[in-house]
């Protein structure tokens, strides 16, 4: 089974560089992005990977934690 891998990194010395955080959810920015994207998972993903898209679709919708 294929896992995605998470990588952390020391934040402050990358925004000392400029390098911010790369976010999926800023470039789901139309329909057809987002349904790009959802097939794209859906035909190569597993289940983690889905939850994990749908997430990033929320937050492109402006449906995540803070927007209640």
């Amino acid at each position: 089974m294929n896992t995605i891998p998470i990588i952390t990194a020391d934040t402050a010395a990358l925004a000392k560089l400029g390098v911010k955080r790369f976010e999926v959810a800023d470039y789901l920015d139309s329909e057809e992005s987002i349904a790009e994207y959802l097939n794209a998972v859906l035909d190569d993903g597993n289940s983690a990977e889905l939850l994990l898209a749908l997430s990033h679709i929320a937050k492109a919708l402006g449906m995540g934690r803070g927007s209640r």
